[in-house]
């Protein structure tokens, strides 16, 4: 996509609660644009050939474990709130939660998978949030894919406090 920054960066944020759904705002404007990215579609097209016809289980298990084990964690620049493009991510294999979650959500949507992202809070109330991960339906559930933690697709994060799910 030429002439998109690779980063984006979100200045001005509100405290609390509604600075993260402006977050969560402008990561459903990136997978928005993303899921249509020549890179995007080839790479989602890749990694879920080796799946039978409509077994969109193994469609979401092939996507999840490429961004788990494919993209090493990394945090953002030191007080600053980035999201780097899904390209960037693929390019430099590195990025946080919330652009390893961008990644997975672009490359699910780019082969038919709607998903959500559900941004999580530990502690006690009102603690803040301060992790994202995707959930995809299959069939009448929505599952997890958790792509910091080694957990197979399905697995959820606990302990959380309160959960914020916005759809993509």
């Amino acid at each position: 996509m030429t002439g998109r920054l690779p980063v984006h960066t979100l200045r001005a944020l509100p405290a609390g609660d509604a600075g993260i759904v402006e977050t969560l705002k402008a990561m459903r404007s990136i997978v928005r644009t993303w899921k249509v990215a020549p890179i995007v579609l080839q790479r989602a097209t890749e990694l879920t050939r080796g799946c039978p016809p409509k077994d969109w289980a193994c469609e979401a298990r092939a996507l999840h474990r490429y961004v788990r084990d494919g993209i090493r964690y990394q945090m953002d620049v030191l007080g600053v709130e980035t999201i780097r493009t899904p390209e960037l991510t693929m390019r430099e294999r590195v990025g946080d939660c919330d652009d390893k979650a961008v990644l997975l959500a672009s490359l699910l949507a780019a082969v038919g998978h709607p998903s959500r992202f559900v941004a999580l809070a530990f502690g006690p109330p009102p603690a803040p949030f301060s992790h994202v991960y995707v959930e995809t339906p299959i069939g009448d559930h929505w599952l997890a894919a958790e792509t910091t933690e080694p957990w197979p697709f399905g697995q959820a994060p606990e302990g959380f406090s309160r959960a914020l799910p916005f759809y993509v």
